[in-house]
């Protein structure tokens, strides 16, 4: 598969040096542009690109940045995305910690269905219970007793199934699929 990420810090090196390790082709994006990670992105075997193109001709897109952050996309980013289209949100809301405040979300406003509000897309929910190091280190080979399970959450059955084979070759499993 053809994976974009938009997010250059822990989570998002994580996953594309796992991704990339399992055979696929990985783009790499931050807010400061491809020049800023290009040793970055080739020392965890991706390719440093602007945030447009990680989007373009993959086959997923892991948005991997802080929840409050999300706004500061370029508007219009996912508008032609294909129907089944897996756009990951691998956030978690830290208001007051490492997050502005989110008005809607303090509301009441479910955080997935506000990041979709903001993308103008459905999203899954994965990677967000997953602290890097974990991630990093306790990926482990199928079948193995140890493996560290993940829930996949999400409206979309065929987007999800890519994420969970995804998971998988993180070297995890999918402990349980929700539906919201």
């Amino acid at each position: 598969m053809r994976i974009g990420i938009i997010g250059a810090g822990n989570i998002g090196c994580t996953l594309a040096k796992k991704f990339s390790a399992a055979g696929h082709g990985v783009m790499l994006a931050n807010s400061r542009g491809p020049e800023s990670i290009k040793e970055l992105a080739s020392n965890l075997g991706a390719v440093a690109v602007t945030v447009h193109d990680a989007v373009k001709d993959v086959d997923a897109l892991i948005i991997a940045i802080p929840e409050d952050r999300i706004p500061q996309l370029p508007k219009g980013l996912l508008a032609n995305i294909p129907p089944h289209f897996p756009v990951v949100d691998t956030g978690n809301y830290y208001p007051g910690v490492r997050d502005e405040v989110i008005p809607e979300i303090d509301a009441g406003l479910v955080e997935s269905q506000w990041v979709e509000l903001q993308l103008g897309c459905p999203v899954i929910k994965v990677f967000n219970n997953i602290m890097s190091v974990s991630l990093a280190e306790k990926g482990r080979v199928q079948g193995d007793p140890e493996r560290i399970a993940l829930p996949v959450s999400g409206d979309d059955s065929e987007a999800k199934q890519t994420m969970i084979q995804l998971v998988n070759d993180a070297g995890l499993m999918v402990w349980m699929q929700v539906v919201s």
